[in-house]
């Protein structure tokens, strides 16, 4: 069999590593999907050099290899379970390796003309090399003895019979060419599998910059994060059409507004010096820190019996009103909202305002089912209410993976 491995180093300190990553773990992709490759093993690490945000997998199009006949994959590393989950979503089941001698013996009966595919980010690619090297004299029975087992790909429901609705659940993502800083889209990506998993029709359509906003047969929302510069370009977009997504709101519909867009939603919020003005359809505003809120962050929350997870990384320092509900009730580790209050994140009829990047919802899949099940019950007709409560799915790899997050809180 053989062997070939790919590093992919972070950007020079000229550039953002969030745009180089997908971009390097992309060219990868293609280079296995050009060579029919159907072994393969994905290593991520969030070591310092790497960065600790490990959401820029929600960028890599993994989708694009998950329809080969025969796949084989395995997720390693420091992050293993997000990059389980990841390729879950991407429609890909992998198992677990601590090295990549499980993998490689897992597949040891494999042709001898196959060629295994081991893919790896910045601190993850030396010490894959290395064990590498420590294989080249092991016999084939040793390399076989440390072998797992293989996925079988239960992690994916099949045979799933479609449900009847009037039309299909509506997701509507706003700005994708603008606010995607930290792998956002993976809300929507999580959304639209939690859906095809219970055979719930769904069609998701975005909407870029320039393009005319319609949310009239929309049934969820998701914005994301973005740059200072992309955040007021949306807040100059969406300001000349406020009323649109205010009276969504109030209406009631699901929407989940992730970072910058959790601001732009409030009265208020600083860019610098300047005071910008928001949609003012919650009852919030964002002013000024002194610095940045970066890290790891759980919070408690009435939605789920156990800890959002997530990780923030942002200036403003968001407060509720009195009479707001929180969606975070007390911050675990981190600083939520603005480090004071204990509060992290807003829910306001459908809205759910957070700093949660991760992305927020395949590690907390109990935050997305509340929107979708939020969703089905504003429709009302008998249709929609009969999916009510919904299905429960196997979250096996979504719960390993948040454990996993909550073992890095310090």
């Amino acid at each position: 069999m053989v062997v070939w491995g790919a590093g992919i180093s972070p950007a020079a300190l000229s550039r953002p590593t969030w745009l180089r990553i997908p971009w390097g773990f992309d060219r990868q992709i293609q280079s296995i999907k050009t060579a029919g490759g159907r072994l393969c093993a994905f290593f991520l690490n969030d070591n310092d050099a790497d960065g600790h945000d490990v959401s820029w997998i929600y960028d890599v199009d993994f989708e694009r290899i998950a329809d080969t006949p025969g796949l084989v994959a395995f997720a390693g590393g420091t992050r293993a379970h997000d990059m389980q989950v990841r390729l879950k979503y991407a429609g890909i089941d992998a198992a677990i390796i601590s090295d990549v001698a499980q993998a490689i013996g897992a597949v040891a009966d494999e042709a001898a003309d196959d060629t295994f595919y081991a893919v790896a980010n910045y601190t993850a690619f030396p010490p894959l090399v290395k064990e590498l090297d420590g294989l080249k004299g092991a016999t084939a029975d040793a390399v076989a003895g440390r072998a797992v087992a293989r996925a079988d790909g239960s992690a994916l429901p099949v045979g799933i019979a479609p449900v009847e609705l009037s039309r299909p659940l509506r997701i509507v993502y706003l700005y994708p060419d603008a606010l995607n800083l930290y792998g956002d889209g993976g809300n929507v990506i999580a959304l639209e599998r939690r859906c095809a998993w219970r055979g719930i029709p769904v069609r998701v359509d975005e909407v870029r910059m320039g393009e005319s906003l319609d949310l009239t047969d929309t049934d969820i929302v998701m914005m994301g994060g973005g740059s200072d510069r992309d955040q007021l370009a949306v807040a100059h977009e969406l300001l000349a059409q406020k009323d649109k997504v205010a009276s969504y709101v109030e209406d009631g519909g699901s929407l989940l507004a992730i970072c910058g867009s959790y601001q732009l939603l409030g009265r208020s919020y600083y860019m610098g010096e300047d005071r910008i003005e928001g949609l003012g359809v919650i009852a919030a505003e964002t002013v000024r820190g002194s610095d940045r809120l970066i890290g790891n962050v759980a919070v408690k929350t009435d939605l789920a019996p156990e800890p959002f997870v997530g990780f923030e990384n942002h200036g403003g320092r968001t407060l509720l009103d009195a009479e707001a509900t929180p969606l975070g009730t007390s911050v675990i580790t981190g600083t939520g909202n603005n480090g004071d209050d204990g509060f992290e994140g807003l829910i306001y009829k459908g809205v759910i305002g957070t700093y949660l990047h991760g992305p927020a919802l395949p590690k907390n899949p109990e935050l997305a089912d509340w929107l979708i099940a939020h969703a089905l019950e504003r429709r009302g007709d008998a249709q929609a209410t009969a999916l009510l409560p919904l299905t429960p799915l196997d979250d096996t790899y979504e719960h390993a993976a948040h454990d996993a997050a909550m073992k890095l809180l310090p």
